[in-house]
Parts: C-alpha cells; structure tokens; sequence
C-alpha cells in the first residue's frame, strides 16, 4: 500500500468552496465601478434636448455582469439610426420647435432619408475599455490573492 499525503489540501479546498462568495463580493464591487464608468461615457455622449436620454441611461448588477441600459424609448433609434420612414409629427414636435425647425419639414425629411445615426453607445464604450479592462484585470487579481 502506498499512501501520499499532501499538506495544505485540506485549507485548499476550503479556500475553492469559499470561492464563489469571494468571485462574488469582489466582482459586485469592481463590476459597479466599471457599470458607473460607462454610465457616465455614456451620458457625456448622447445628444442633448431635454436630457431626457442622458438620465434614462441605467445600470444593474447582476451576479458576475453589469447591464447597462440606455431606457429611453426612443435610444435605439437615435443610436443606430433609421431608414425612411413616416412617423407622427407629434413624436417630432417638440425637438424641432428646439432647433427652430418646422416639424412638418422635418416629418417629410425622416420619411424621405430616415434618421442619421449617432452612435452614443459604441463612442462610450471605445473611451472606457481600457479603464473597463483594467478593473477587470482587478477582479481576477483580488480573486487570486483572496483564494
């Protein structure tokens, strides 16, 4: 018979049965951080009338993810564009009046050439990746010297 015995195995794998509360608390924390860096790219980024955009931009952890979520209805529309489309003067109203512009002129612009894009959203996130990355790099750091 032939017996190993390994020192350290045992605090070993009690350290790796911590691990999922240890991934967990170091990564709500950083996974925050980086959700509030992109936030706030984000809002510096979108167009602004009412600022309306601006505030409806939100974030929610989840374990391990953050969700960021421009919520305005209408974000998706301004961030990827549209084709040509006819749309309600009274969805057009109060922005054109903003920019001194006839609302019906505008109406019959959008069905004729749709809506230019402006990418908030991509523009953020290429002038927060590397900070982004850097707090992630963080979690895997903390999480090692945790475990």
């Amino acid at each position: 018979m032939i017996s190993i015995k390994i020192n350290g195995l045992k605090e070993l794998m009690k350290k790796f049965e911590q691990s999922p509360k240890i991934v967990e608390s170091v990564s709500r924390e950083r996974l925050t951080e980086a959700g509030k860096i992109i936030v706030r790219a984000e809002a510096k980024e979108a167009p602004v009338r009412t600022g309306n955009l601006r505030r409806q931009i939100q974030f929610k952890y989840k374990p391990i993810q953050v969700i960021i979520n421009p919520n305005a209805e209408y974000s998706k529309f301004v961030h990827d564009g549209t084709k040509p489309h006819w749309t309600s003067v009274k969805n057009l109203q109060v922005w054109a009046r903003s920019k001194g512009i006839n609302p019906y002129a505008l109406q019959k612009s959008i069905a004729r050439k749709g809506m230019k894009a402006n990418p908030f959203v991509d523009r953020a996130w290429k002038n927060t990746k590397s900070k982004v990355k850097g707090i992630l790099d963080k979690i895997l750091k903390e999480v090692t010297e945790k475990l």
